[in-house]
């Protein structure tokens, strides 16, 4: 369980299962314990996410404990994930917005989120319209294979 959860939260869970990936959920646990991330969405200000198909990002929001498992839809519904919500994730669009070059989206992902950390997306992009206003911390979620390979990684700016 992260810090925010309690175990009466999954009682009816059989975990794992299929919509999740135990690799991104241990990696949340270590990133945010480094951290000292309490709360991933009270703590953190925006997110890269590897959304290489549409069933990840629910899954990811989930294994980040960005909500509780079977919650991933509501949190979309509910506007959450978007630039105006309580935690934008991916602004720049995502892995299928950038073509999801294979080997390079990791790159991509820490690119971006260095520059919202550093608040120049407006010089890079030409606009400031996917600039996370007042960006101080950003995680980065990263996974390979069949979801065997997962990074999270936490920047924050100074």
């Amino acid at each position: 369980l992260l810090p925010h959860e309690h175990a009466s939260d999954y009682a009816g869970l059989k975990y794992p299962g299929v919509h999740s990936f135990r690799a991104g959920r241990m990696a949340a646990m270590t990133a945010y314990r480094m951290a000292g991330i309490k709360n991933p969405l009270d703590d953190l200000d925006v997110i890269e996410l590897h959304d290489a198909y549409s069933s990840s990002e629910l899954q990811t929001y989930e294994d980040l404990g960005l909500c509780k498992y079977g919650e991933g839809g509501r949190f979309i519904d509910e506007g959450h994930p978007t630039l105006a919500g309580k935690l934008p994730v991916n602004p720049s669009g995502g892995l299928l917005a950038c073509g999801h070059p294979v080997g390079a989206t990791g790159l991509m992902q820490a690119v971006t989120m260095f520059w919202q950390l550093q608040h120049t997306i407006p010089k890079h992009f030409g606009n400031d319209r996917l600039q996370v206003k007042n960006a101080r911390r950003g995680l980065i979620h990263s996974h390979a294979g069949t979801g065997t390979y997962v990074t999270v990684t936490i920047l924050e700016r100074p």
